[in-house]
């Protein structure tokens, strides 16, 4: 079965919305090294939000999984680790915060890190 993101992420967030943990497969580069395509993301509800973290956010109709690096009061500057470009979003924006990690190919991940690599 496939589902478009649009159906997919408003189901991620009804349940993050019901105080309920998520995992989710990540798609993309923008936050390598740190997470790589394939790796499982658990996001989970916050009230809070911290620079440094990494949470989901909407952003021009789209849901983006980049880090906090400013916050000026409700606006928060995010930015992928893989990124020159930041986004800047609302507090009401950001969904949820990712709270664990399991990589997908732990051997791979520590390589491309290992050698500086971005692919």
């Amino acid at each position: 079965m496939t589902i478009d993101n649009e159906t997919y992420f408003a189901l991620v967030e009804e349940r993050i919305h019901a105080g309920e943990r998520v995992t989710i497969m990540l798609v993309g580069t923008s936050m390598q090294p740190t997470l790589c395509q394939g790796d499982l993301l658990t996001l989970a509800p916050s009230s809070s939000f911290e620079k440094g973290d990494v949470a989901l956010f909407r952003y021009h109709g789209r849901h983006i999984l980049h880090r906090v690096v400013d916050i000026d009061g409700d606006r928060y500057t995010m930015r992928g680790d893989n990124c020159l470009s930041c986004e800047i979003v609302d507090r009401k924006d950001i969904v949820a915060k990712l709270v664990d990690v399991k990589k997908k190919n732990l051997l791979r991940h520590w390589a491309v890190r290992w050698l500086g690599h971005k692919g």
